[in-house]
């Protein structure tokens, strides 16, 4: 399941953005250039309905099957996977390492959406509130997610309490800290 997924990934990565996107980084995950996050998720649900794994979800165990997708954006990094563990009658759904310490501006106590471009311009700075309610909110009402890792920073006491309140996915966080939300 994973693997169908992956390579109809790779497949639709070639056709919108040329054989050279797809190339493998780290982990086996592919990284094309897109300028937004949603872009990378509309690419792996693609990259689903191709395979033809799409449909509702029913949480009864399956065989475990992962694929990995990481995006590089000039505003983030996401790294996707698949999750077919979580599939009844070959439908995925997915899961998503946010990393979200790589972008938390300490001094600010916001994140920086916008981390790669040196000398922002700070207009795509977040509070950890406004990223769970208009950013990861918006990926769980529109996209297939079962699980959000690391959607805050591990220093960022004030974000992590209310995600159970907002999402209807799991969050994951270190150390091992699962909310079923």
């Amino acid at each position: 399941m994973g693997s169908e997924v992956y390579h109809n990934l790779k497949k639709v990565i070639a056709k919108k953005y040329g054989q050279d996107a797809c190339n493998v980084g780290d982990e086996g995950g592919f990284a094309p250039n897109i300028l937004e996050n949603k872009e990378g998720l509309d690419l792996v649900v693609e990259a689903i309905e191709m395979a033809g794994y799409t449909g509702a979800i029913h949480r009864q165990p399956a065989a475990a099957s992962r694929a990995r997708f990481y995006t590089y954006s000039p505003c983030q990094l996401w790294h996707f996977s698949l999750l077919g563990d979580f599939a009844l009658a070959g439908k995925v759904k997915i899961g998503m390492d946010v990393a979200a310490s790589e972008f938390w501006k300490e001094e600010e106590k916001v994140y920086d959406l916008d981390f790669k471009t040196e000398n922002n311009d700070k207009s795509q700075y977040k509070t950890g509130e406004e990223l769970l309610t208009h950013v990861y909110k918006d990926f769980v009402d529109n996209y297939p997610m079962v699980s959000i890792e690391d959607p805050f920073d591990q220093d960022d006491f004030d974000s992590c309490a209310p995600p159970s309140a907002a999402l209807t996915a799991r969050v994951v966080t270190e150390p091992a800290l699962y909310v079923d939300c």
